[in-house]
C-alpha cells in the first residue's frame, strides 16, 4: 500500500494526518501540580520519619547463642573479620556520646558546652536529623568531634530483614555525605545499652553490620537522661565507679535536653 493510499484511507476515518492527540493544558498543569505536591509530600515524610518508620522495640530474649567473651568484653565490638574484637576504655578516662540528633535546639548547646571545657564528643547522628539539620553535622566536624551512624529512620533493627538494614546504614551514610562530606565507620545500633546485654535478636544484627565493614559502639554507662532524672542523678549515672573507664551514653535530641546540658557543664 503506498503512503497516498494510507493518507485517504486515513483521512475517510476521521483522524487527522501526522497529528497526534495531546493533552488539553488545561489538563497538564494541574497533573504537574498535582505530581508535584504529592513528591514534595513524599520527601517530606522520607526526611521527618513518617514514611518507612518503625517504631516496634523488640523484648528481652534469650541470649544462648551469643559468645560468652562478648558479654565479658568491652563496649566497642568489632566482628568485621573472623574473630569478635573489642575495645574498652583505659581507667581514667570516659568517652562523652550522644544518640539521636544533631537537634536544632539542644545539639548547639551541648556543643558550646564542649567547646567551653576544650572536650570532645562522638555524636550517633540519625539520617533523618542530619538532612534536617547539615549544618550542625558540619560544625560537629569543624570542631574536631566524631560523628558515627545511628541509622537513618531508628528503628530496632534486630526486627528488621538484611535489606532494611543495608537501606538504614547506606541511607544515614548519604546524609553524612550530603551534610559534611564525610563517611564514618562507627555504629551505634538503636535501643541498645550494653555488651552483656547482647541477645539472640542483637547479635546477629552486630555480626552482620560488621560484615559491611562498621564497628558497633554500645556503652558502659547509660545516664538515662530522656527520663529527666534531674541533673545530680544524670551525674551519679555518668560517673563509673572506681576510676575505670567508660562510655558514657547521653542524647542531644528527643526532647527537653536541659538536664543534659546542665549535667555536661557541671
Amino acid at each position: 500500500m503506498s503512503r497516498s493510499t494510507r493518507k485517504r484511507l486515513s483521512a475517510r476515518k476521521g483522524a487527522p494526518v501526522g497529528r497526534r492527540r495531546s493533552l488539553p493544558l488545561r489538563f497538564l498543569l494541574p497533573s504537574l501540580l498535582l505530581v508535584a505536591v504529592m513528591t514534595m509530600l513524599m520527601l517530606r515524610g522520607y526526611v521527618n520519619s513518617e514514611i518507612l518508620a518503625d517504631h516496634r522495640v523488640s523484648s528481652e530474649t534469650a541470649s544462648d547463642r551469643v559468645p560468652s567473651e562478648v558479654h565479658e568484653s568491652g563496649p566497642v565490638l568489632d566482628t568485621r573479620g573472623d574473630r569478635v574484637t573489642s575495645l574498652s576504655v583505659p581507667d581514667d578516662s570516659i568517652v562523652l556520646t550522644f544518640d539521636d540528633g544533631p537537634d536544632p535546639t539542644w545539639t548547639p548547646k551541648v556543643l558550646d558546652v564542649l567547646k567551653k571545657h576544650r572536650a570532645h564528643a562522638v555524636f550517633f547522628v540519625t539520617g533523618t536529623m542530619a538532612s534536617r539539620h547539615p549544618d550542625l553535622v558540619r560544625r560537629m566536624v569543624d570542631e574536631g568531634h566524631e560523628v558515627g551512624l545511628h541509622t537513618f529512620n531508628h528503628p530496632d533493627l534486630s526486627l528488621q530483614s538484611k535489606s532494611r538494614i543495608d537501606w538504614e546504614l547506606s541511607q544515614n551514610q548519604l546524609a553524612l555525605v550530603g551534610a559534611a562530606g564525610i563517611r564514618s565507620s562507627l555504629f551505634r545500633p538503636p535501643y541498645s545499652s550494653f555488651a552483656d546485654a547482647m541477645d539472640n535478636a542483637s547479635w546477629p544484627v552486630t555480626q552482620y553490620v560488621g560484615t559491611l565493614g562498621y564497628i558497633t559502639v554500645v556503652n558502659d554507662t547509660d545516664t538515662e537522661d530522656w527520663r529527666r532524672p534531674g541533673v545530680g542523678e544524670i551525674i551519679r549515672r555518668a560517673t563509673p565507679e572506681d576510676g575505670k573507664g567508660a562510655i558514657v551514653l547521653m542524647h542531644d535530641s528527643g526532647g527537653d535536653r536541659s538536664q543534659t546540658v546542665a549535667a555536661l557543664d557541671r
